[in-house]
Parts: structure tokens; sequence; C-alpha cells
């Protein structure tokens, strides 16, 4: 995934960015009825937030996300069937901050994620299906600075589906759920920074997730 965009201050209670996206998947797998499953998708899109103080420490406001996927997935090595589809997602949220210490800070809040999918395929009867998601995200957060240029964090996230319409064929996933996360970044004299997390779900028996990210970040200005 590569991403490239900007954050500004109009005031200091008014923050907003933007961002293109630009990300490459590969899938190796199978499906019931189907030895072998390949798939390549391209996604392009991008994202935009818009948030405000409204007390000192408690930041409110939204973001909104919009992807194109263009791909292919291959069945049994010969049956090819290619893919044009849209996502949509907007999610209003509210997030309380608090310095624990000069080093550690604490962070909680709570968002609802709307997210819509429209999926064409060549060889879907009918070509064209749709998904919806509606989820609550529940995170309490810390960051710990162990040096000037070294932060740990750690998270906890509890996500609760509150609806959901996809399709029949897969597995749904379980309505609550909680996200595991550790991650640490480290920044050099000039502003550029490393960064990496480990994130995993517990308590969904339907899809083992485990991501891992490893990202360099870099300053327009400082």
């Amino acid at each position: 995934r590569y991403t490239v965009g900007a954050d500004f201050v109009t005031t200091w209670l008014w923050f907003w960015g933007v961002n293109l996206q630009y990300a490459k998947v590969e899938d190796r797998g199978t499906a019931p009825g189907v030895f072998s499953l390949n798939t390549d998708k391209e996604f392009t899109g991008g994202r935009f937030y818009l948030a405000r103080y409204l007390l000192p420490g408690l930041l409110a406001g939204f973001s909104t996300e919009y992807h194109r996927a263009n791909g292919r997935s291959v069945y049994n090595l010969v049956v090819v069937n290619n893919e044009r589809s849209d996502y949509y997602s907007f999610t209003p949220f509210v997030l309380k901050e608090h310095a624990v210490s000069p080093r550690t800070r604490l962070s909680y809040g709570a968002g609802v994620n709307f997210n819509y999918g429209d999926f064409s395929y060549d060889f879907n009867i009918p070509p064209t299906a749709s998904t919806r998601q509606v989820a609550l995200r529940v995170p309490l957060g810390v960051e710990h600075n162990l040096t000037r240029y070294l932060i740990i964090s750690g998270s906890v996230q509890w996500n609760q589906i509150l609806s959901i319409e996809t399709f029949g064929n897969v597995p749904r996933p379980d309505r609550s759920t909680v996200t595991l996360t550790v991650g640490s970044r480290f920044t050099f004299e000039n502003g550029v920074s490393l960064y990496g997390n480990l994130s995993h779900d517990v308590f969904d028996d339907s899809y083992n997730s485990t991501r891992f990210m490893l990202g360099v970040g870099s300053p327009f200005s400082q």
C-alpha cells in the first residue's frame, strides 16, 4: 500500500486532512468446490477527514473513504472472472485524549462505521451485487515515549456489528470481536519516521485474522 497526503490546521480548533492511496493485493486460496483460486486486485482511492476540538482534549469529527477495485480471479487455473467494484465508508467519531504523565498519553473514544460495497463481476448472476455493514468501534489506547525519538503504543478496540448484509456463500463475522494492537514509531532528526504494528482479532470464531504493517513516513515540511 502506498499513501501520500497531508494534514492541515486551519485554527487551533479545526483539523482536516486528505490522502490518496494505491494498494496491490494478491490472494492465493481455495473455495468450496474449487481446488485453486488466485486473485489479483489493485485498489485506488483516498480518504478525507475533518475534526474539531470541542473541549481541551476532546476531539470530534468524521472521516470518509472511497476505493475502486480492479482485479481478476482465476478458478482452477482456467476460468477467469474480472471484477470492477466500488467501496464507500463514512465514520463519525469522538476521541478523548488524556496525559497520564509527560511521557505517557491515554486515548479512548467511539466511532460508528458505515460501509457499502458495490461489486461487479463478469460471471455473477446478476452481474452486480452489494454489501452493507454498520459497526460500532470503541478503542482504548496508550502511547509512551521511551526516548525523544522512540514511541511505543498498544490498544484494545471493541468491535460491535450493528447490522450487516453480505454474500450468502461466505461466513458472517461474529457480531462482537476485540482487536489487540501493539506498535512503535521511531522518528529521525529530519522528521522521517519508521513505524510498524501488529494486530490480532480475538473472540472471532468465523475468521482468524492477524495483520502486520511496516511503513515509512516523511513530512513535506517541518
